[in-house]
């Protein structure tokens, strides 16, 4: 019986926090090749988002790596202008409150998780998350794994009770390692068969 179904956020309820579009606009925002900006920003991002450091710090640490000066309030901006809203998953998850116990796992920025929950529509649909920035750990690392365990264990929740939704082959093997039951993600209209098929009611 399934008392509760988890998330990811990047690339299932709301766009992925990096990629082609980002690395355009600040290649040329910065007046660097694409490929050097991708590797500081990568070299950078994982202490972000293990809650290490902030997004000003993250910025700060990434412009001076590449060896440019430019203003933070205007690549903050620029981030939020380039994050899309992200339906299909996010309205399942809707259909959803109430009848499970909603929650989110994902590998985020604090700065960026909170903008985009109150800006997209989804900060108060989850009755729980376990974050990156909070736990200091990323999927599919084990320790944020037995958080959510943790986590599910005080609302009376064991593994085998649980769906965890997911886009990447890594962090759904993860899950299963744990017991957990998984859906890849690949659209909304296969997520709500999956579901259905797995007994959830929608």
């Amino acid at each position: 019986m399934v008392k509760a179904i988890v998330f990811d956020i990047g690339g299932v309820i709301d766009s992925d926090e990096w990629g082609e579009r980002f690395l355009d606009e600040y290649a040329k925002i910065l007046g660097v090749e694409k490929e050097e900006l991708d590797r500081v920003v990568r070299s950078q991002r994982h202490r972000y988002l293990r809650g290490n450091i902030t997004e000003d710090e993250f910025w700060k640490e990434v412009t001076e790596r590449l060896g440019v000066k430019a203003d933070i309030n205007l690549l903050k901006k620029k981030y939020r202008e380039l994050l899309t809203k992200k339906d299909g998953a996010l309205d399942i998850a809707k259909k959803l409150k109430g009848k499970y116990l909603i929650g989110a796992m994902s590998n985020a920025g604090k700065e960026w998780y909170e903008y985009r929950a109150e800006k997209h529509g989804w900060k108060d649909l989850f009755d729980f998350s376990v974050n990156s920035f909070e736990t200091g750990y990323r999927k599919p690392e084990r320790g944020i794994y037995m958080t959510l365990l943790e986590e599910l264990g005080k609302r009376g929740v064991s593994p085998e009770e649980v769906i965890f939704i997911d886009d990447r082959d890594e962090n759904i093997a993860a899950a299963k390692m744990h017991k957990i039951k998984t859906i890849k993600y690949i659209s909304p209209e296969q997520l709500e068969k999956e579901l259905r098929e797995a007994g959830v009611e929608l």
